[in-house]
C-alpha cells in the first residue's frame, strides 16, 4: 500500500445539521403563512365582521394561536447558526414555548367552538347553549394547564441542546477510516416523562374534540358552520398525533425532523386558515 498499516481506525467526528436550502424553503414558507395571518388578524379587528368562530375575541385568539405556532418553525432551524451555546438554549426555550403556546390558543378555541354547537343542536335547542363568557373561562383554563405543565418543566429541567452519537459507519472511500456522525437536539434529561404526561391529557381532550366534532357535522340537523368547524378539529387531532410521532421517530435525522415537522405545522395552519376564514 502506500503506507503502513494504521494500528487502530481513524475517526473522524461529524455533525448532522440541517441544509441551509431546507432550512431557507422552510422558512420562506412559513413567513407567507404568518404574513398572511397577520392580514387576516388586522382585518378581523378593524373590520368585525360576523365569522364562524366570532364569539369574544375568539377569532383573534386563533389567529394569534397560528401565528405563534408558524413562528417555532422559524426558531426550530436556527440553532446552526447561534453563536453561543447560550443564544442557543434561548432558541431552544422559545422555539418551544412558542410552539406550545400557539397549539393550546388553536386547540382552546376549536375546542370550545365545537363543544358550543355541539350543546347548542342537542335538544331541546337553546337550553344548552353555553354564553360567550363561559367559553372564555374554558378557552382561559385550558391555556392555563398548558402554561403550568410548561412552567414546571421549565423551572425543573430546563430545556438544552442535548448531543446524540449515532453508529460509527465505514468511509466508503477509505475502509480504515469510521465516520462517528452526532446531532443536536433540543430536550431535557427526562424528556420522555414529561412528553408521557403532557399526551397523557391532551390525548384523551383531542378524543373529545374529534368525537363532539362528528356529533356536530354528523347530525340530522348539523348546526350551521359545523362541518367545517368539525373540519378544522378533525385536522388539528391529526396533524398533532402526527406531530408527536414524527418527534419521536425522527429523532436521528435532523433534517428529516425539522422538515416533518415544519410541513405538519404548516399545512395544519393553512388548512385551519382555509376552512374557518
Amino acid at each position: 500500500g502506500p503506507g503502513p498499516a494504521r494500528d487502530r481506525p481513524l475517526v473522524l467526528v461529524q455533525q448532522l445539521r440541517v441544509p441551509l436550502g431546507a432550512h431557507l424553503l422552510v422558512s420562506s414558507a412559513a413567513a407567507l403563512t404568518i404574513i398572511s395571518t397577520l392580514t387576516i388578524l388586522f382585518l378581523t379587528i378593524f373590520n368585525r365582521r360576523r365569522r364562524l368562530l366570532r364569539a369574544g375575541g375568539q377569532d383573534e385568539l386563533l389567529l394569534l394561536g397560528l401565528l405563534l405556532s408558524s413562528s417555532s418553525v422559524l426558531l426550530s432551524g436556527l440553532d446552526a447558526a447561534s453563536p453561543s451555546s447560550r443564544t442557543s438554549g434561548l432558541l431552544c426555550s422559545a422555539g418551544l414555548w412558542t410552539l406550545w403556546v400557539g397549539h393550546s390558543l388553536t386547540f382552546a378555541v376549536v375546542f370550545t367552538r365545537t363543544w358550543a354547537l355541539s350543546a347548542a343542536s342537542t335538544p331541546p335547542v337553546g337550553q344548552s347553549q353555553l354564553k360567550g363568557s363561559l367559553l372564555g373561562c374554558l378557552v382561559l383554563w385550558a391555556l392555563l394547564l398548558d402554561l403550568g405543565v410548561l412552567t414546571s418543566w421549565q423551572l425543573v429541567e430546563p430545556l438544552r441542546w442535548l448531543v446524540l452519537r449515532h453508529g460509527p459507519q465505514t468511509d466508503p472511500a477509505d475502509p480504515d477510516v469510521l465516520v462517528q456522525r452526532f446531532s443536536e437536539q433540543c430536550g431535557s434529561a427526562n424528556m420522555e416523562l414529561w412528553l408521557t404526561a403532557v399526551y397523557g391529557y391532551k390525548g384523551p381532550l383531542l378524543g373529545l374534540g374529534c368525537y363532539l366534532a362528528w356529533s356536530v357535522s354528523a347530525g340530522s340537523r348539523p348546526a350551521e358552520g359545523g362541518k367545517r368547524l368539525g373540519l378544522a378539529m378533525f385536522a388539528l387531532a391529526a396533524f398533532s398525533v402526527a406531530g408527536a410521532a414524527v418527534s419521536l421517530l425522527t429523532s436521528h435525522s435532523p433534517s428529516l425532523r425539522f422538515c416533518l415537522g415544519s410541513v405538519l405545522v404548516l399545512s395544519c395552519h393553512v388548512l385551519t386558515l382555509g376552512v374557518l376564514f
